[in-house]
């Protein structure tokens, strides 16, 4: 337990912009703690979307999170993933199909997932990592790495 949220605030021009992120608890029998970390996040944007309703906020990171455990996402706060179209061969972030640095069991969820709030209004979403590195023949991690451009 212990995890925490970090926040970056800075511009770019003179726009606001917000960059949160965080590592959410791991393990299925975990969910209690994990909702209510998520929730406390939720909150966190809200707070921040009501005092700055001009800003661009991202909020992303190993969330850990199962689909039924995602709830009340403040209005007007998008995930990625979804938004761009919710391609089924992006769709799991942590795949012991496909990656075999854990132990391969046939697991596979999206725990790894951004959020974004503000006028950008598409995203194209990836998956990187997901090369061998050559020297010790693994993956870079057990998560491929999500990769979005927004526009």
């Amino acid at each position: 337990m212990g995890r925490t949220l970090q926040i970056i605030e800075g511009r770019i021009g003179e726009q606001q912009v917000f960059l949160l992120n965080t590592h959410l608890e791991s393990m299925k029998e975990h969910s209690k703690a994990r909702k209510e970390q998520f929730q406390l996040c939720m909150d966190k944007i809200r707070e921040i979307i009501s005092s700055h309703p001009n800003c661009l906020l991202f909020f992303g990171g190993d969330l850990n999170i199962r689909d039924d455990e995602v709830s009340n996402v403040p209005s007007g706060v998008a995930d990625a993933w979804l938004a761009a179209g919710a391609d089924k061969q992006t769709q799991f972030t942590w795949d012991t199909r496909k990656n075999d640095n854990k132990q391969s069991f046939g697991a596979r969820s999206r725990f790894d997932r951004i959020f974004w709030y503000g006028s950008l209004r598409r995203v194209k979403f990836s998956l990187a990592g997901q090369q061998r590195i050559r020297s010790c023949l693994c993956f870079p991690s057990d998560h491929w790495a999500v990769h979005c451009e927004f526009s």
